[in-house]
């Protein structure tokens, strides 16, 4: 599946016909040469061709109504974010295609394995029977387990090639009705903060849960936990590190963060499970959430508390009425707390009422942590305030606030990265701080 096309429009011999035919001809090339032949260099050339016709129009305020309705549905980044995502799992699905269109092997596999270990290793002994040309003389593929619980999560690695593959379990009667974890990733296709799988497989349905098969990308920079945990050791060591880079770090990823909520909500999705462990890096730096376990399709903003994937750690139970949870008030607690930790290395502390049956708990922010020190520190403190306020604001207004207070640290922010992540590879990430 490719970018999709403009209907055709207009009298045979109109301006808006020819502008129509002239961008589907070049949809049709960049098309071409990501699902055929794998021609990166004429993709980057037809989509070059685009953007130049594009500005073209627009310069000389001659595009039809039409032309302008496609490019706002598909604006210039979008497509080349598009390109940037299709064209490595085009590669991956003709790298592995001895594997994937023999879905007998896939689901042999899962009917076969024992344990964690034992997938990696069978996964593994069957890429190298089937997915090399000569078996003998090539580099094998290796596993790692990557899993912190008892569902495989598996790093494969050749050379100097990776990905991931896991079994990927939801529930059977919400796939069924459109409404699964599964359903709601494909929402955000063009959400570049969630990662969509290179290839998805099914293998099973016994009428409780559904049984995937998933290969995704493997981010080697790791988890934002991993990342700030880096951060504060170097903060303890007195490598360089000073309490104020911590705190624009933390303001950095607080913002993506905010942007990430604001768009999937777009889309009627919440995400009930962020915590630092669960967002991932790209090499750029940029925030991916790969898990989707976390994701959640509903138009109402309270939902059984038995539909959602939750961790205790990250939320308190004002966002609990009864059965309910309050998805608006948990996203937001679990920003507060996913922040809290990027400052202080430290997850709030649980209070629990000891008098009450229920065993309720409110979470406790140690602010006198150095982080909330100085006038940064104070504002930093009024945003985790804020976030568990009682009154609820749309994350838009959480990112006009930011930009009014914290416009003054972008050259900082820039900085920062570019010195963690290399000048090269920081320029996508530090070029989303302009606000």
């Amino acid at each position: 599946m490719g970018m999709s096309h403009l209907p055709s429009q207009g009298r045979f011999f109109s301006p808006k016909r020819k502008q129509i035919k002239h961008i589907n001809h070049l949809l049709d090339k960049i098309n071409s040469n990501i699902t055929g032949e794998q021609d990166i260099e004429a993709v980057r050339k037809y989509y070059l061709k685009l953007c130049d016709y594009y500005w073209k129009l627009m310069s000389k305020g001659t595009a039809s109504n039409a032309v302008r309705e496609w490019f706002k549905e598909n604006p210039l980044y979008a497509v080349e974010q598009w390109i940037a995502r299709e064209i490595p799992r085009r590669t991956f699905q003709a790298k592995l295609l001895p594997i994937t269109s023999r879905t007998n092997l896939l689901k042999d596999l899962y009917k076969e394995y024992e344990g964690k270990s034992s997938f990696g290793n069978k996964f593994t002994d069957m890429l190298n029977t089937y997915a090399l040309d000569n078996p003998e003389r090539e580099p094998k593929y290796q596993d790692e387990d990557l899993s912190g619980s008892n569902n495989p999560v598996v790093k494969i690695t050749r050379t100097d090639e990776h990905f991931i593959c896991r079994l990927f379990r939801v529930n059977s009667s919400e796939d069924e009705m459109a409404i699964s974890a599964r359903i709601a990733r494909e929402r955000l296709t063009r959400v570049d903060y969630v990662v969509q799988p290179y290839e998805l497989f099914f293998l099973e349905d016994d009428g409780h849960e559904k049984v995937y098969m998933e290969f995704t990308e493997y981010f080697e920079r790791g988890s934002i936990e991993a990342f700030f945990k880096n951060l504060h050791g170097k903060l303890n060591n007195d490598a360089g590190m000073d309490i104020e880079d911590i705190q624009n770090m933390s303001l950095f990823y607080y913002k993506e963060l905010l942007e990430f909520y604001r768009k999937i909500n777009q889309h009627n999705v919440w995400y009930t499970d962020l915590k630092p462990s669960n967002v991932l890096l790209s090499k750029e730096g940029a925030l991916r959430i790969s898990d989707a376990k976390g994701l959640l399709l509903s138009s109402e903003k309270m939902v059984p508390i038995c539909q959602t994937n939750t961790t205790q750690e990250y939320h308190q139970t004002s966002a609990y009425h009864k059965n309910l949870l309050n998805l608006e008030i948990l996203q937001r607690q679990n920003l507060a707390c996913t922040l809290y930790q990027m400052l202080t290395n430290e997850i709030p502390e649980q209070v629990f009422d000891e008098e009450s049956i229920a065993r309720c708990w409110t979470t406790d922010f140690n602010f006198e942590h150095p982080c909330f020190t100085g006038s940064k520190g104070e504002e930093l403190r009024t945003i985790i305030e804020e976030l568990y306020n009682p009154d609820i604001r749309p994350f838009a207004e959480y990112l006009q606030t930011f930009q009014e207070k914290f416009a003054d640290i972008v050259a900082d922010l820039k900085a920062d990265m570019e010195d963690v992540f290399g000048e090269e590879n920081a320029s996508e990430v530090s070029s989303r701080m302009k606000i």
